[in-house]
Protein backbone atom coordinates (compact mmCIF):
# COMPACT_ATOMS: atom_id res chain seq x y z
CA UNK A 1 0.00 0.00 0.00
CA UNK A 2 1.36 3.42 -1.06
CA UNK A 3 1.18 6.61 0.77
CA UNK A 4 2.45 9.74 0.61
CA UNK A 5 4.67 11.45 3.41
CA UNK A 6 6.30 15.22 3.97
CA UNK A 7 9.76 15.15 2.23
CA UNK A 8 11.53 16.37 4.60
CA UNK A 9 9.71 14.72 7.99
CA UNK A 10 9.01 11.01 6.78
CA UNK A 11 7.08 10.79 9.62
CA UNK A 12 4.31 13.31 8.98
CA UNK A 13 1.44 11.66 6.68
CA UNK A 14 -0.72 13.65 4.31
CA UNK A 15 -4.53 13.45 5.08
CA UNK A 16 -7.12 13.38 2.51
CA UNK A 17 -7.21 17.10 2.95
CA UNK A 18 -3.78 17.93 2.10
CA UNK A 19 -2.33 18.38 5.71
CA UNK A 20 0.44 17.02 6.88
CA UNK A 21 -0.28 14.77 9.56
CA UNK A 22 1.88 13.04 12.48
CA UNK A 23 0.45 10.17 13.26
CA UNK A 24 1.84 9.50 17.07
CA UNK A 25 0.32 5.38 16.73
CA UNK A 26 2.49 4.69 13.86
CA UNK A 27 5.59 2.91 15.51
CA UNK A 28 9.12 3.43 13.56
CA UNK A 29 12.06 2.05 14.46
CA UNK A 30 15.75 2.51 13.40
CA UNK A 31 16.69 -1.48 13.24
CA UNK A 32 14.48 -4.61 11.82
CA UNK A 33 15.82 -8.18 11.83
CA UNK A 34 15.75 -9.88 8.63
CA UNK A 35 16.72 -13.92 9.32
CA UNK A 36 19.67 -14.16 11.59
CA UNK A 37 20.21 -10.65 11.00
CA UNK A 38 20.16 -7.06 12.43
CA UNK A 39 19.85 -4.04 10.12
CA UNK A 40 20.52 -0.35 11.03
CA UNK A 41 19.18 2.52 9.50
CA UNK A 42 20.18 5.85 9.94
CA UNK A 43 16.22 6.72 9.07
CA UNK A 44 13.62 5.53 10.51
CA UNK A 45 11.25 2.85 9.36
CA UNK A 46 7.77 1.12 10.14
CA UNK A 47 7.99 -1.82 12.84
CA UNK A 48 5.23 -3.35 12.02
CA UNK A 49 3.67 -2.84 8.80
CA UNK A 50 -0.10 -4.36 9.91
CA UNK A 51 -0.40 -1.82 12.68
CA UNK A 52 0.93 1.59 10.99
CA UNK A 53 -1.73 0.44 8.08
CA UNK A 54 -4.51 0.50 10.77
CA UNK A 55 -3.43 3.20 12.80
CA UNK A 56 -3.16 5.68 9.23
CA UNK A 57 -6.66 4.39 8.47
CA UNK A 58 -7.49 5.92 11.75
CA UNK A 59 -6.06 8.78 11.30
CA UNK A 60 -7.66 9.36 8.16
CA UNK A 61 -4.66 9.36 5.74
CA UNK A 62 -5.61 7.89 2.62
CA UNK A 63 -3.84 4.75 2.07
CA UNK A 64 -3.66 3.65 -2.66
CA UNK A 65 -2.75 0.00 -3.60
CA UNK A 66 -0.91 1.36 -6.46
CA UNK A 67 1.78 3.99 -7.22
CA UNK A 68 -0.45 5.56 -9.81
CA UNK A 69 -3.47 5.93 -7.78
CA UNK A 70 -0.69 7.77 -5.11
CA UNK A 71 0.77 9.90 -7.82
CA UNK A 72 -2.76 11.43 -9.03
CA UNK A 73 -3.16 12.40 -5.13
CA UNK A 74 0.49 13.67 -4.98
CA UNK A 75 -0.97 15.76 -8.16
CA UNK A 76 -3.60 17.70 -5.88
CA UNK A 77 -0.38 18.51 -2.87
CA UNK A 78 2.36 21.49 -3.13
CA UNK A 79 4.60 21.02 -5.79
CA UNK A 80 7.76 18.95 -4.57
CA UNK A 81 6.43 18.35 -0.87
CA UNK A 82 5.95 14.57 -0.39
CA UNK A 83 7.12 11.21 -1.25
CA UNK A 84 5.96 7.90 -1.36
CA UNK A 85 5.96 5.51 1.22
CA UNK A 86 5.55 2.12 0.27
CA UNK A 87 3.75 -0.20 3.56
CA UNK A 88 4.29 -3.82 2.69
CA UNK A 89 1.49 -5.84 3.59
CA UNK A 90 -0.43 -9.02 4.16
CA UNK A 91 -3.77 -9.00 1.56
CA UNK A 92 -5.52 -11.25 3.69
CA UNK A 93 -5.36 -9.58 6.86
CA UNK A 94 -6.36 -6.17 4.96
CA UNK A 95 -9.65 -7.89 3.22
CA UNK A 96 -10.78 -8.25 6.97
CA UNK A 97 -10.62 -5.03 8.40
CA UNK A 98 -12.45 -1.78 7.67
CA UNK A 99 -10.39 -0.64 4.94
CA UNK A 100 -11.47 -3.19 2.70
CA UNK A 101 -12.16 -1.64 -0.73
CA UNK A 102 -9.40 0.95 -0.40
Amino acid sequence: MWFLTKVSQSKLFYNSSGQATEVSDVDWTYSTKHGNQIITSSHPVIANPMQAIAALYEANIPGFQTKALAKEFGKTLPQGSWKYLKIKYDISYLKTGPWTGI
